[in-house]
């Protein structure tokens, strides 16, 4: 199932794997929340290390925990004002 190299997925494998769906992965690279490690801009297809799917899953465990997408951004990139979302998380 793996391609490339053998360590990079598939998007498909990727849902199957962590149970997400296709736009959900989508919204977050939108968001700036994941990049691929690979996108091949003639035919759109994205591949994905196992960084990025902990990274995804790091990403789903904040939103388990009540925090927007929004706000998930801003706990990863807000250096200045991570005190707030500390705090919410506790």
């Amino acid at each position: 199932m793996k391609t490339h190299d053998g360590s990079l997925f598939q998007i498909g494998e990727v849902m199957k794997i962590l149970g997400v769906t296709r736009k959900t992965l989508l919204v977050y690279e939108d968001m700036g929340l994941l990049t691929p490690a690979v996108k091949d801009e003639d035919n759109g297809f994205r591949f994905y290390t196992a960084d990025n799917m902990t990274q995804i899953r790091s990403i789903r465990s904040l939103q388990a925990l009540g925090l927007s997408l929004k706000e998930v951004a801003a706990y990863y990139y807000d250096t200045e004002n991570m005190d707030a979302y500390l705090h919410r998380l506790l």
